[in-house]
């Protein structure tokens, strides 16, 4: 039992390499291959996200709700009532 306890003490953990926090260094190529893979992936993402708009606008239109509000409803005006606007001058003239 001693000897398998030792034995996994001396055994180098990840944190125990002489890398430490030092950022890789990478040549000019690397970084542009990895800036290019990472700019692929957000593409990627990025055409989804409009593909799953496209398909809620789509829906939306065949549902027939729209973005614009119904237009506003005209009052009725009884003769009566638009005869006495027309006599006090509120009713403008053709």
């Amino acid at each position: 039992m001693v000897d398998e306890t030792t034995k996994e003490e001396e055994k180098p953990t990840v944190s125990d390499t002489d890398k430490g926090d030092k950022p890789e260094s990478l040549s000019p190529i690397e970084q542009a291959n990895e800036t290019l893979k990472r700019m692929e992936e957000a593409n990627k993402e990025s055409a989804e996200i409009l593909r799953k708009q496209e398909d809620i606008r789509a829906r939306e239109m065949l549902g027939g709700r729209t973005e614009l509000s119904p237009p506003p409803k005209e009052e009725e005006i009884s003769p009566r009532d638009y005869a006495e606007k027309a006599l006090r001058g509120e009713i403008p003239t053709k």
